[in-house]
């Protein structure tokens, strides 16, 4: 008797465990995919500023020459 209720004790605290090592993962996971979108988003806005600054700059300088 006693075995059997060591044996159920390990299996749940394996559930419960395992349990939160999915949360993590999925939280990891979660986290990850937010800061690629942040950097991504970042990087676009980037581009894009320095597109039209450049569109700026090579307008000033056809109309100096």
């Amino acid at each position: 008797m006693r075995i059997t209720s060591l044996a159920t004790s390990q299996i749940e605290e394996d559930i419960f465990y395992g349990a939160i090592e999915t949360q993590l993962i999925s939280m990891k996971t979660q986290f990850f995919s937010l800061q690629n979108k942040l950097l991504s988003s970042f990087w676009a806005r980037t581009r894009t500023s320095c597109s039209a600054t450049m569109f700026m700059y090579s307008r000033v300088i056809k109309i100096w020459n």
